[in-house]
This record gives C-alpha cells, sequence and structure tokens, in this order.
C-alpha cells in the first residue's frame, strides 16, 4: 500500500506539472512576445516529463496487478468489515497527509510555472515578434487652474493618448510610427494649437505624429538616410518630449520652435565606433520609489490587504550601451507648410544639425560609484539651422494669414544637455536670427524676431549608476524656467471681431514631483507659473498658475 501511495502521489504530481507546462507553453507558443529558445526549453521539459509519467503509470499498473494477484478471496462474514473498508479505515491518515502534500506541490507547480512564463515574457519586452517593437502611453490629467483674465478652471480630461510602432526587419532599416489623439477642445478649424479666437465647439481627431525609416547605422557605417514625416532638429523639440522631459507643461521653446515635416534627411556619425565584444551582462539593484507607492502599500495594509507570498524575481540583467560616434550631422529637405508659395525653393525648406557628444565614468568601476557624486557623466552639445523658423507647428499655424508678408525667416538653435550622476541639466536658446516685418489686421506695421530659452534641472533620489535617464524609475524632481521674446502676438480681425492671435507667455515657471508607483505606471505633480507680456507689448502683465496631477501609463 505504501508503494502504491507514494507512486499514485508521484503520479499525479507530476501529471499536474505535466498540464501545467503543457498550459504555459500553449499560451506562450500563441503569444507573440515569447522567445524561441523559452518554447525550446519547454518543449524538452515536457518531452522528458511525458516520459517520466509514462514510466510510472507502466510501473504503477504493474504494482496493481501484483497486489490483486497476492490478494486471497475470501467470503464475507456478517458483522466484519469489508477489506476495502478496513483497509481505508487504516490509511485514512496517511492518505490525507499525501492529499496535503499534493496540494502544496500542486501550488508550488503553479508558481514556477507563472514565473517561467513571466521571465519569458520579460526577455522579449514590448516585442510583437522579431520585427516589431510596440510603444504608447495614456495620460489622465485632473487639475486646477487661473489664467491671465483671472477666471477660474477645473479640467480632467485624456492628457495624452499615443500609440508607437517600431519595426526593424533588417540591421540596416529601422521604421517608426506613431498615432496620437488630439483634443481639440479650443481649436480653430484648420489649426493644431490652442488660440484665443478658437471655437468653443471639440474638433477631436488622431493625429499621425511621425512615421519615418532610417536606412543605415552609425555604429557599422558613418551615413545614413532618413525620409518622411519626423521631428527635425531644431533645440530640444527634435525629441520624444515625453520621453525626454521630466515636466508635464513643455517648455516656451518646444511651444514656439517645435518642427515635424515631411522630410528626406542625409546624417553622419564620426568616427565609426571600433567594434568590441560585449561584457556579460551586470544585475544592477533596483530603483525603488520612495514616496508615493509606500504610502499606497501602508494604506492598503491599515485596510487589511495582504500581498500573497511571491518568490521574489532577481533583477533583470543590464547591458552597457553600445558606443554612438562622438561627432554627429544631418542635413534635411522639407516640404513647406505652404507649398503653392511663390517663388519657393528647395533652400527656403532646409534643417541641418552640427553636434558633439562624450561620456565617461571617472576611470571608475560603476561598483565604485554608488556615492561618488558626479560620475558617470554624460554631455551633449549641439547648434541647429532652419531656413525659415515661421514653419514650425506653433508659429505657421498662428501667422498663416501673414505667411505671405513674412516669407522665410532664417534661425539658429543652440541646445546642451548633460548629467553628472543623478541629476540632470539642459539649456537650450532658439530664435529667429533675422527679423519679420508684417501688417497687423488694423494696419499697423510688426516688426519682430521670435526667440524662446529654457533651463531645467532635474534630480534622482534613489539612484544607481546604471541608469541611462535621470526620472526614467523610482522617485524625481525637476524644476524648469523658460522666456520668449517678441511673441506678444498681433491683433487679427476676422468677421469684425478683433482678436490677437500668435500669443505665448512671457516666462513659464514649472516645479515637478514624480514617482513611477510600478513598472509603466507614473505619478506626477506639477505647479506651473505663467505671466503674460506687459500692456506696452500688447500683452495683459497678468500671471497665471496652474497645478496639476498627472496619472500615466506607458508601454
Amino acid at each position: 500500500m505504501k508503494l502504491r501511495a507514494n507512486n499514485g502521489a508521484a503520479v499525479v504530481a507530476r501529471f499536474f506539472l505535466a498540464i501545467l507546462l503543457s498550459g504555459a507553453l500553449s499560451a506562450l507558443h500563441n503569444s507573440a512576445f515569447a522567445a524561441d529558445a523559452d518554447i525550446e526549453a519547454l518543449k524538452s521539459a515536457i518531452k522528458a516529463l511525458q516520459a517520466e509519467n509514462r514510466e510510472l503509470a507502466r510501473r504503477l499498473a504493474a504494482v496493481e496487478s501484483a497486489r490483486s494477484a497476492a490478494l486471497p478471496t475470501r467470503p464475507s462474514q456478517p458483522g466484519a468489515p469489508e477489506p476495502a473498508q478496513a483497509e481505508s479505515r487504516q490509511s485514512n491518515d496517511p492518505l490525507v497527509q499525501r492529499v496535503r502534500e499534493l496540494e502544496i506541490a500542486k501550488a508550488a507547480n503553479e508558481q514556477a510555472t507563472r514565473l517561467i512564463i513571466q521571465d519569458s515574457l520579460a526577455k522579449t519586452g514590448s516585442k510583437i515578434n522579431d520585427a516589431v517593437s510596440l510603444g504608447g502611453a495614456i495620460e489622465m490629467l485632473v487639475g486646477h487652474s487661473k489664467d491671465f483674465s483671472g477666471t477660474s478652471t477645473d479640467a480632467l480630461k485624456l492628457n495624452t493618448a499615443e500609440l508607437d510602432l517600431e519595426v526593424q526587419v533588417n540591421p540596416w532599416v529601422l521604421g517608426s510610427f506613431a498615432i496620437q489623439y488630439v483634443d481639440g477642445t479650443g481649436l480653430r478649424a484648420g489649426s493644431a494649437t490652442p488660440s484665443s479666437a478658437a471655437l468653443s465647439s471639440s474638433i477631436d481627431r488622431i493625429n499621425l505624429d511621425r512615421a519615418y525609416f532610417t536606412l543605415g547605422d552609425t555604429q557599422r557605417f558613418p551615413l545614413y538616410l532618413r525620409v518622411g514625416r519626423q521631428p527635425l532638429p531644431f533645440g530640444s523639440s527634435s525629441g520624444v518630449f515625453k520621453a525626454d522631459a521630466l515636466s508635464v507643461d513643455s517648455p516656451l521653446t518646444v511651444e514656439a520652435f517645435e518642427l515635424k515635416k515631411t522630410a528626406i534627411g542625409l546624417g553622419f556619425g564620426l568616427p565609426t565606433p571600433v567594434p568590441v565584444r560585449a561584457g556579460p551582462p551586470v544585475f544592477a539593484p533596483p530603483v525603488k520609489p520612495l514616496l508615493f507607492a509606500p504610502l499606497a502599500d501602508r494604506l492598503a495594509s491599515t485596510m487589511g490587504y495582504k500581498p500573497p507570498a511571491a518568490r521574489l524575481r532577481p533583477p533583470n540583467p543590464v547591458a552597457a550601451d553600445p558606443a554612438l560616434p562622438p561627432f554627429y550631422g544631418s542635413v534635411y529637405l522639407y516640404e513647406s507648410s505652404d507649398p503653392g508659395a511663390t517663388g519657393r525653393r528647395y533652400k527656403d525648406n532646409v534643417s541641418a544639425r552640427l553636434g558633439f557628444r562624450s561620456n565617461g565614468h571617472c576611470g571608475r568601476n560603476y561598483s565604485e560609484l554608488g556615492n561618488y557624486g558626479l560620475c558617470p557623466w554624460t554631455l551633449d552639445i549641439n547648434a541647429d539651422y532652419n531656413s525659415s523658423v515661421f514653419e514650425s507647428k506653433f508659429l505657421a499655424s498662428e501667422y498663416s494669414t501673414f505667411a505671405s508678408q513674412t516669407g522665410a525667416i532664417k534661425g539658429m538653435a543652440l541646445n546642451a544637455k548633460a548629467t553628472l550622476g543623478r541629476i540632470a541639466l539642459s539649456g537650450e536658446w532658439n530664435g529667429a536670427t533675422q527679423r519679420a516685418q508684417l501688417v497687423d489686421g488694423l494696419g499697423n506695421g510688426v516688426s519682430i524676431q521670435p526667440s524662446a530659452w529654457a533651463v531645467s534641472l532635474g534630480y534622482q533620489f534613489d539612484w544607481n549608476p546604471w541608469m541611462t535617464s535621470i526620472g526614467g524609475q523610482g522617485t524625481f524632481a525637476a524644476i524648469g524656467y523658460s522666456e520668449t521674446r517678441d511673441l506678444a502676438g498681433v491683433t487679427i480681425v476676422s468677421n469684425g471681431i478683433t482678436s490677437r492671435v500668435g500669443a505665448l507667455p512671457k516666462q513659464r515657471l514649472t516645479v515637478t514631483l514624480g514617482e513611477w508607483l510600478m513598472d509603466g505606471v507614473k505619478l506626477v505633480f506639477e505647479y506651473s507659473l505663467i505671466k503674460d507680456y506687459p500692456i506696452s507689448d500688447g500683452g495683459t502683465d497678468a500671471t497665471g498658475r496652474s497645478l496639476a496631477a498627472v496619472l500615466t501609463y506607458a508601454w
């Protein structure tokens, strides 16, 4: 009986394990996120378990046959218990114990299977298949603000909804595609930015934010070609702001001069890095949230929630970033916002960049830099040229009425970014190098030379030297200041109504505190203070402010 119980328990346990692993294999096989190596490992494990299960079943059948042949047959006596009943009573306690052991083994097997699936998915990240990676963000904002007129407003809105795709069918070509939901409240028909002359009704839309591909790889060859709708180099607005910046409100440099166009460009990176063998991945310590997440855990604990016991997962290995060429640059020809303009040539639609980047770790191993201060460090500086600053999203939309008067106004941008340990610094200046002359709706002559500058400081609370971006994990804080010049706006008259267009605040100050509560979920609180241009420049000389809480889910 003991042999039967032991073999039966083993068969049941391995049967459950085989079922669970089979289900895990089926889920991983049907999911595009599973890696081929993990699937092959699971297949091998299941085949071995199935073979062992068949062997145990064969041995159990042989034991049952031998036991049946050895038991004598005898008639039952009145009042005497049946042999099966007696055997059941005698072995009741051991059977209960074995059932408990099987339940514990089943729970352990389920947990092991979950860990196998989680580890397999963690290795593939956001990849749909071998060629396509999926990303995006959903952002909800709750806030209160007071504008330049003194009107207070409570806000509850979907601040961002974006879906990103990256496609790489071979190592030399990378495609990028992104669509966004745009809340059209306060947009004029045909406008891409809010305006004081806007209609009160909403014009919600799905916007193609970018769609381009890059042919080339500067880590292996110095030149590359990029074509499609894309951000063009002009200050910090050339990046993906939601990923690069720590504040919710963008600096005024981005609002004024962000440039996205259908373009074709040729870029370079020199010198091409010497191929080196990648070192082994490092298990970096996790960056922990220090404020909101611990408070939420404590509140849940006081309400009686006890998280189930779970096996701790080891930290993910971190591989060193590949070396990039220190000198880089690009030249783009882009589509004008007014392609039918008389006399417009390619030379009037040019964007270019020249830059330098470097990094270092003060001659120390990363494992020695935990409290070393300002190392590792990175530095990236660049200078940009644009043949017409009035091609930016904001200026092209707001000054479309005066496009024939302003013409092509050349501009430049200087941008610098640095990280020093747990500190991130940035500064930039964007602006026109020529004055634009126009006549406003009241017949007054206007001469403007739009420009803006911005500085920011970011700080990471829990930090380790392997972090690739400040504010990408854990708890962080930031402060930013930006200022504009000659962007007080101009007067237009439409249907007898006088209004002001092309206006941005004179100054903006933002103070931000944020935390990644868990993987992919970020909570940010931000205070923003803005000041308008003085009355002598056409402004109100008023001050506005806002306080917002933003919850973001990014993947």
